[in-house]
């Protein structure tokens, strides 16, 4: 049973959450009811990305404890723009870590200088596809390798081809390695009421079929100094009741009893969060700034995750 415990615990933590505020695509920047954010880039186009990324750990706000800290740069060109779309490359580029030869930084998080990705968007802005999933897919593996490769053995390598060999499907590739291009590209060519709004949703996880029930609200401010810029501010919370029978069906699908008491402790204590700002530059449709924050919890151990993606002046 104690390995049923971990697992189930495992399921609930890795839970990642994708926001679905869609609403329809029109060609309107400002109203006095709306707002609607397009990418308006042109081909050959080049800016450079800051990208943080933090996790921590504890048992309490109060508690938390870092543990991995990175931070490293997208440079971006866009490749083709049409009537279609975008084609859009990102490089990440690692100054500090490429200067020292290392491919971790002092928190033990792998990055690959180097390491390419090449996708679609739609007219608007927003991700459609990666083109090289398998490029990726590979690289990953090879750079945990190559992160672990003093303290590697047989077992461990054998572990990773197992896991990197779960990928092997486009949404899991998607939803799992290219976060940071998920988010940036999230919230274009949508519009967007400039009233407050709280309603249902669902979301969409990568560990488990069915989609999660979540409460989001969503506002829209314009600068107050400037009109070169618009935010759109999103909190995602889950709907707990909706969530707890939709994880029972998880249970179930482990071999684990939903009367087990350890269990239903677990799933009660359980509350996922996220908060996001994105930035919009009216001009050109680059976002100046994404902050990301999740925190999930679990049973007595609380996590949160942070991206903050900040474009680097021209």
């Amino acid at each position: 049973m104690q390995s049923i415990r971990q697992s189930t615990i495992y399921f609930l933590s890795v839970f990642q959450f994708l926001s679905g505020n869609v609403s329809s695509y029109a060609q309107n920047r400002i109203t006095d009811s709306s707002v609607t954010c397009i990418a308006f880039w042109k081909k050959g186009e080049e800016r450079k990305l800051k990208i943080t990324h933090t996790k921590s750990t504890g048992s309490s706000e109060a508690d938390m404890r870092s543990e991995a800290a990175l931070s490293y740069e997208a440079h971006v060109t866009i490749l083709d723009s049409n009537e279609g779309g975008y084609k859009i490359r990102w490089k990440f580029r690692s100054p500090e870590l490429h200067k020292s030869g290392d491919v971790r930084n002092g928190a033990g998080v792998p990055i690959f200088d180097g390491m390419e990705f090449l996708f679609s968007t739609s007219e608007g802005g927003m991700f459609l596809e990666l083109e090289n999933r398998e490029q990726v897919r590979d690289n990953y593996k090879n750079l945990f390798l190559l992160s672990a490769k003093d303290t590697a053995s047989a077992s461990f390598k054998s572990i990773m081809e197992k896991t990197m060999a779960m990928f092997n499907t486009r949404e899991l590739v998607e939803n799992s390695l290219i976060k940071e291009i998920q988010l940036y590209h999230s919230l274009y060519g949508l519009e967007f009421s400039r009233a407050a709004v709280k309603k249902k949703t669902m979301l969409e996880s990568p560990y488990v079929s069915e989609r999660l029930p979540a409460i989001t609200e969503l506002a829209v401010t314009l600068s107050p100094v400037s009109t070169e810029f618009i935010t759109i501010a999103m909190n995602v919370q889950l709907d707990r009741s909706g969530t707890m029978k939709v994880l029972q069906e998880v249970y179930k699908r482990i071999g684990a009893s939903e009367n087990d008491p350890e269990l239903k402790q677990v799933i009660k204590s359980m509350d996922i969060s996220e908060r996001s700002e994105h930035q919009f530059r009216l001009k050109d449709g680059w976002k100046k700034q994404v902050v990301i924050t999740r925190i999930s919890k679990t049973g007595s151990i609380r996590q949160a995750e942070n991206y903050l993606i900040e474009l680097l002046e021209d």
